[in-house]
């Protein structure tokens, strides 16, 4: 349900203006008093029942009101539409932050969104050969270009500006805007190199993007939250308001790079959804969804997300760029919007392995710990740089499933493509068979509260227990962000605020028990990993594992995802969303403080990727996500599979994940058909 006014935004009449429409400026204000020897009034007085009829109606249309989000802009019903205005002033003056000459068509725009794919032919047909030229170079020939006097960094930045302008009114994936900014820094750096005939850093000219859980000077942050915009954190009046900076942005600056604006996260009520571009009916996979579809489109080099159960490597999984969701201590997150009690890292993604590597060991060359106690002092430990990428007396572990749900049939096949070439790549593997991921998402978001439809559909669901590391708060800030505005809630946060108000946050004592509890898990994962020496033919543990990033080969955008609890399928109802934080094998990196690298392998097809006739589902809930498979929806959906690694070694997972990405390549180049493995 949704209220409109006839009026024009901005001139809605106020209980003053509705008086006057009945006055002139001579006339005095209608008494208020009652007689009450005249008999209608009598009979009006004399009536509780219908004095009690009327108060009950009221009452419960205000509840209704409020429930929807219609209401309560500041609690106040004369200003229950403020929050559209403000987003439609802040659209219109991002609007007016693309150059015109950036500005696609109307009827371009329109035509853009009606295709089902935006990733390809679309975004690259709409562009001219110069900045088509530039936007598709290596980031490491980009810098090439720039040290030889061949390209300025205006001019890359320019043209990563321009592309990153036609994928958001495509796909409305910035929240904000510093095209301006941008390209004032590039001649910053343009005016360095012509002075020094050097570069400022090992990113110089190489324009980011990242989720707008960022500040950078210049630029606004909203994260999404309609109250937060124009303030700094919703706080009016702020002296730090476009001023402050994360440190991330300033060790990323100091090497060279340049921001060109901040992504959305998945869906909020700013800009809806950020659209898939590979497929617009499915999600983008999570809260940094439209930092992973802006690097799907090449829309910037490089760019960062935030990861507390799979929100960066599931959406990057799902729009076919790598990712390094990196173990807590190596990224600084300092001057970061945390919106969750578990903590929050910082992920990286792009279009390839060796950027990734590039960008993570420059901004461990800033020594970010001696500003940010948070980071491990702990510099890149070049152990393994300039080492062979092949190496036959490796093992890794193989996971193919985890014992509660089955992949998708394209998420086997990446699976499978990846062992063959192991194999031709005489790389041991070993079956690997860890302690349960039930455990996980018990510690990691069992704190869930369940809409009264799925409760009333599926009684047995009230009996998982509250309370959890990753939503034990209660998710307080969340929810006063939202009544900042009054803004309503999202489909997915329909869910998280089933009640329309903060959940009740868990006892000291309660949390204390999921931490015990995540430390007993992480300490029976070390034992089991340790273990594996007692099955590899070189007699040493495992160096990584190989496993899907997630079970799904995409998710449509009302669906729920797996998170290895009891069964909760999606609900005859389209008001809300069963959206859980991540796939269970993804979470269990956040829980173990594992990192992970995600890797582009295949797409899912729909002639080769069908149910197997004898599939026998593992538990119920395999049933229930093999039920959400459908060949022809998910069609051309990027597939990729994750390398997971020990507590901060990096350095060494970018290793064998190389190791990993030659012995593909290798069986590409020998002629293998990938439909078919």
């Amino acid at each position: 349900m949704e209220l409109t006014s006839p009026h024009a935004p901005g001139n809605e009449p106020t209980w003053r203006d509705l008086n006057a429409l009945h006055q002139t400026e001579d006339d005095e204000a209608p008494s208020l008093s009652l007689d009450l020897t005249h008999p209608s009034t009598k009979s009006i007085v004399l009536s509780p029942i219908l004095i009690i009829f009327v108060l009950a109606f009221s009452l419960l249309l205000t509840l209704f009101i409020r429930k929807r989000g219609l209401l309560f802009c500041h609690n106040s019903l004369v200003e229950k539409t403020c929050w559209r205005d403000t987003v439609e002033k802040k659209l219109a003056a991002d609007k007016e932050k693309i150059p015109k000459h950036w500005r696609l068509k109307p009827e371009v725009i329109t035509w853009a969104k009606a295709q089902p794919k935006i990733s390809g032919e679309v975004i690259e047909n709409l562009l001219d050969d110069e900045t088509r030229r530039i936007t598709n170079m290596n980031p490491r020939e980009l810098i090439g270009q720039m040290s030889q006097g061949k390209l300025t960094a205006v001019q890359v930045v320019s043209a990563f500006c321009k592309r990153a302008a036609y994928s958001h009114q495509i796909c409305d994936l910035l929240l904000e805007i510093g095209f301006d900014l941008a390209l004032s820094h590039a001649r910053e750096c343009d005016e360095y190199f012509k002075k020094h005939g050097k570069l400022i850093g090992e990113l110089h000219g190489l324009p980011f993007t990242m989720k707008d859980q960022f500040h950078i000077e210049g630029m606004p942050t909203s994260a999404g939250y309609i109250g937060w915009i124009g303030t700094f954190e919703g706080k009016p009046d702020s002296e730090k308001y476009m001023k402050f900076e994360s440190l991330l942005v300033e060790q990323l600056k100091s090497l060279g790079a340049i921001a060109i604006g901040k992504s959305a996260v998945n869906n909020n009520n700013i800009l809806g959804y950020a659209v898939n571009p590979h497929n617009r009916n499915l999600s983008t996979g999570g809260s940094s969804g439209g930092e992973a579809a802006m690097q799907a489109l090449r829309g910037s080099c490089f760019g960062f997300g935030t990861d507390i159960g799979g929100s960066v490597s599931i959406p990057a999984a799902y729009q076919g760029v790598y990712s390094l969701k990196p173990s807590t201590g190596r990224i600084s997150f300092q001057g970061g919007v945390k919106i969750a009690a578990m903590p929050a890292v910082v992920g990286i993604m792009g279009p390839s392995l060796d950027l990734l590597q590039s960008v993570f060991k420059s901004t461990l060359s800033t020594s970010p710990w001696i500003r940010d106690q948070a980071v491990t002092r702990m510099p890149w430990q070049g152990l393994y740089d300039g080492q062979s990428p092949m190496r036959a007396d490796l093992a890794f572990g193989f996971l193919e499933n985890d014992g509660i749900v089955t992949p998708h049939p394209p998420v086997a096949r990446a699976m499978r493509i990846v062992k063959k070439a192991m194999e031709m790549a005489e790389i041991e593997l070993v079956g690997w068979d860890p302690p349960s991921n039930s455990e996980v998402s018990a510690i990691h978001v069992s704190n869930k509260s369940f809409c009264y439809h799925e409760i009333l559909l599926y009684p047995q669901l009230t009996m998982i227990p509250k309370g959890a590391l990753a939503r034990g708060d209660g998710c307080l800030d969340v929810w006063q962000a939202l009544e900042l505005s009054g803004e309503p809630l999202t489909l997915e946060l329909e869910r998280t605020f089933p009640d329309r108000r903060a959940l009740p946050p868990i006892s000291v004592v309660d949390y204390q028990s999921f931490v015990v509890r995540m430390i007993a898990f992480r300490e029976r994962w070390n034992d089991y990993w340790e273990s594996s020496f007692e099955r590899t033919k070189n007699g040493h543990p495992v160096e990584a594992i190989i496993a899907p990033v997630t079970p799904h080969a995409g998710i449509k955008r009302i669906q729920t995802k797996y998170s290895s609890e009891k069964s909760v399928i999606p609900l005859p109802c389209l008001n809300f969303m069963l959206i859980l934080p991540g796939s269970a094998y993804a979470t269990s990196l956040n829980v173990l403080d594992y990192p992970g690298i995600g890797i582009p392998i295949t797409f899912a097809d729909q002639h080769v990727d069908e149910i197997d006739p004898k599939f026998k589902p593992l538990t119920s809930k395999d049933a229930d996500v093999m039920r959400t498979y459908d060949p022809g929806e998910f069609h051309g959906s990027p597939i990729s599979i994750q390398l997971i690694g020990r507590r901060q070694d990096e350095e060494r997972l970018f290793a064998m994940a190389k190791i990993v990405q030659d012995a593909v390549d290798n069986l590409k180049r020998s002629g293998v058909d990938f439909l078919h493995c």
